[in-house]
């Protein structure tokens, strides 16, 4: 087999083949060696790098008439894709996640400091089913003999407790997870709690601050690390490192007082007013009944709204986090093994009770277990994942999925015309601002068109300066800040868009078929923003926002990148003396070789 021509994923698979680990113990290498996995690129890694290609271009300082040719022949590198999604690309989000373990343990590492892992659940949605025996235990049983391993799983049934359908069910089934009744699950409820799970974080973050403050600690010295994880039942789960650099008594007052006291007054987050007031319609309820084929004990969705009191007032529409959750002080030293008394029930508790719960008891540890959560999560109900879980589980999912892009695109759709407005609106007031502090007037221009999506279209609408108030804001961004206010004021409603986009739900939406879509609808939106925000609705069950978030964490990841890009660029350096002044460095991606490439590297059929 030529090595030099199969892609990352069929090296992979070579160090699994008996006869390929044999022959490369007769030859006496390393089979990571004769795999050609040593000496690889993070871009000879990647499932779908880039391909940029590098000119340098005379700048015709010396002559005019070469300027803009040529110095040498283009040079090709090859881009690593860099996403965190393990669908999209492995290699990529493998190393997305070691560089988020560096970046923990980097600021976890410094002396003095203390930490502690706090754990939020999601409040219930409906009775889901339950398994004894998980794909953890499978894993951690598949060397045993099948004997042994079969014994195994039936001491564990003897103490687990049964699901909520009164069985017993192993994570071969594919039902942990699922509704006991689909039909009666609250669907509308959680895509909702996820939406607005964002601001839900933001405020316990205030309230993790404010009781951080209560407890004698600087918030200078005080930092959280955020990391939401997917259960099985499509809720997520958020995981809060607290870290505090020195006062380490403080920090152990805080961790105590979260302990007590966290469901004395919990935080809240209220749902915004005009998504309450569009999931009230009947258009709304049209739309989820169209997407899940409503029957009859399904709650409304209006219904399915959550309510939340505070502070002694009224029930408002508002999210909440579970009742359960857990803080745990870890350190920075290796745990020991757990200690029994030697009697078998006491060690096969312990170890019952080891398998239950994360191994979090060190800062390495609590490292690695959050970053597998970074590419873990990422698009948990895109059509990739929906592949390769089972039938029930991929039922359930699908229905998420369904419901989420009916209740929430047509929100998307007017979120990416307020951004696209916005960003116009930017870009304009600072191109005025910077004509007026050179002292140019522009010529006047002739009056913008009525029609406001022409407007938005444009990148930026040109400065037109009033010869007798140079200080005062020209007609076009005037306009643009009546249209900005007039979005903001703009209640959701069915938008044809979304309508014409709902079939292709099934799959990503590419760029093309968006096109095709826009062309037909008569839309003009920003083609690249509302993309993304309609496969992150979709994808995520109404999630939106990032998967992981730092709050004055004291390493970035942009620090962490700057040893590579300090040897990117020398790496890259052109070969010729480049001087600014005679010479012209031009980029650019060559799409087409990136496809070529992209299709080159995809995985062998058999996988």
């Amino acid at each position: 087999m030529a090595i030099n021509h199969i892609n990352y994923r069929d090296r992979l698979a070579l160090l699994l083949e008996p006869d390929f680990l044999s022959s490369a113990a007769d030859e006496g290498v390393d089979p990571r060696v004769a795999a050609g996995l040593v000496g690889l690129t993070r871009a000879d890694r990647c499932t779908r790098p880039l391909v940029s290609k590098r000119s340098v271009l005379d700048s015709g300082r010396h002559d005019p008439a070469m300027r803009g040719k040529p110095v040498d022949e283009p040079e090709s590198f090859l881009i690593p894709c860099s996403t965190s999604d393990a669908d999209k690309c492995e290699p990529c989000a493998e190393f997305r996640k070691q560089l988020s373990m560096r970046q923990m343990l980097t600021t976890l590492s410094r002396d003095g400091s203390a930490a502690a892992l706090f754990t939020l659940t999601a409040p219930s949605f409906g009775r889901v089913h339950s398994s004894y025996w998980t794909a953890k235990d499978e894993f951690r049983s598949r060397h045993l003999p099948d004997t042994e391993r079969e014994a195994k799983r039936l001491y564990r049934k003897q103490f687990a407790s049964p699901c909520p359908c009164s069985g017993f069910h192993t994570s071969s089934e594919g039902i942990a997870g699922t509704p006991v009744n689909p039909n009666t699950y609250d669907y509308a409820a959680e895509i909702i709690w996820n939406a607005n799970l964002p601001a839900l974080v933001s405020s316990m973050k205030r309230k993790v601050k404010t009781m951080a403050k209560t407890a004698g600690i600087d918030l200078q010295n005080f930092r959280m690390f955020i990391v939401y994880e997917r259960q099985v039942r499509g809720a997520l789960h958020t995981h809060v490192l607290l870290a505090c650099e020195g006062n380490a008594p403080a920090f152990a007052a805080l961790v105590e007082a979260i302990d007590l006291s966290w469901n004395v007054t919990p935080p809240t987050a209220e749902i915004p007013d005009e998504l309450v007031t569009w999931l009230r319609t009947d258009a709304a309820q049209k739309l989820a009944e169209d997407a899940l084929d409503y029957v009859h004990g399904r709650p409304l969705v209006k219904d399915s709204i959550p309510v939340a009191s505070w502070k002694g007032g009224a029930p408002r529409p508002a999210t909440m986090f579970g009742s359960q959750y857990d803080i745990r002080v870890i350190s920075a030293k290796e745990p020991e093994a757990p200690h029994t008394t030697g009697d078998p029930d006491d060690a096969a508790a312990a170890a019952a009770e080891a398998e239950d719960m994360p191994d979090v008891d060190s800062h390495s540890a609590a490292a690695a277990y959050l970053a597998k959560y970074l590419t873990k999560n990422q698009s948990a109900f895109s059509p990739a994942a929906l592949r390769r879980t089972q039938a029930l589980l991929r039922a359930h999912y699908a229905r998420f999925r369904r419901l989420a892009f009916a209740l929430l695109a047509d929100r998307a759709v007017l979120h990416s015309r307020r951004a696209t407005a916005t960003k116009t609106l930017t870009a304009s007031l600072q191109k005025w601002a910077d004509d007026k502090q050179a002292n140019r007037h522009a010529p006047p221009l002739a009056p913008e068109p009525d029609d406001m999506i022409h407007r938005l279209r444009k990148e930026a609408i040109p400065p037109v300066i009033e010869r007798d108030r140079p200080d005062r804001e020209p007609p076009g961004i005037r306009l643009l800040r009546a249209e900005i206010e007039e979005l903001k004021n703009a209640p959701i409603a069915p938008n044809p868009l979304t309508e014409a986009v709902s079939p292709l739900m099934s799959s990503h939406l590419t760029r093309k078929e968006l096109v095709r879509c826009l062309t037909v609808t008569g839309d003009l939106v920003s083609l690249r923003g509302i993309r993304t925000r309609l496969n992150r609705v979709a994808d995520n069950g109404g999630f939106t926002g990032t998967l992981t978030s730092a709050s004055n964490w004291g390493c970035s990841l942009t620090s962490l990148k700057e040893e590579m890009r300090a040897w990117a660029e020398a790496m890259f350096a052109p070969e010729v003396p480049v001087d600014p002044d005679d010479f012209i460095i031009v980029w650019e991606i060559d799409m087409q070789a990136s496809e070529e490439e992209f299709e080159r590297r995809k995985p062998s059929p058999t996988e």
